[in-house]
């Protein structure tokens, strides 16, 4: 098959969606030498199962040494659970198709009637779970509804959900 330049700039996509600059620690091994051994497979895993596909949203849920990794595309989500983020171990990926959702709640951090400039980032951060046939649990994707970077300042959690939303019908 071989590592073509498409599949390098999978990778570089995923890993935007998936670091941010503040747990950029998580990946990075202490003495700067580069990616865990863990990251750098999972990233070739989610480059395969990702295809051309497009990324919707990326996240990393952190809990202590414990990680929680999601990917959704316009057709699929991808899951992955690391145990120990300093470790070695193999990461598995679950995969399942947005259509096999089967529900979804939201909650968002900003009330209503905020005033003044706050205005703009309403409705502030957004906390989403969703149901899917085949997964054990709920995917949780957290994000800023408002996004100054972005060309139309919103954020990807926004995208998310409005994608959701479509799937679901409502």
């Amino acid at each position: 098959m071989g590592f073509t330049e498409q599949d390098r700039q999978r990778v570089i996509e995923l890993d935007d969606a998936l670091r941010s600059s503040d747990d950029g620690e998580l990946f990075i091994t202490p003495d700067d030498e580069g990616f865990y051994s863990w990251y750098a497979r999972l990233l070739s895993s989610l480059a395969v199962l990702k295809g051309d596909d497009v990324i919707v949203f990326g996240g990393t849920i952190v809990d202590g040494t414990s990680a929680r990794l999601v990917v959704v595309t316009e057709r699929a989500v991808m899951v992955a659970d690391v145990q120990d983020t300093t470790g070695n171990e193999t990461v598995p990926v679950q995969v399942a198709p947005l259509s096999s959702m089967t529900a979804l709640s939201v909650s968002a951090s900003m009330r209503y009637d905020v005033k003044g400039p706050l205005k703009t980032g309403w409705p502030g951060n957004l906390v989403l779970e969703a149901d899917f046939e085949g997964f054990p649990d709920a995917v949780r994707f957290e994000g800023s509804s408002y996004d100054r970077y972005a060309t139309d300042n919103v954020g990807d959690i926004s995208h998310l959900l409005e994608l959701l939303r479509s799937k679901l019908g409502v």
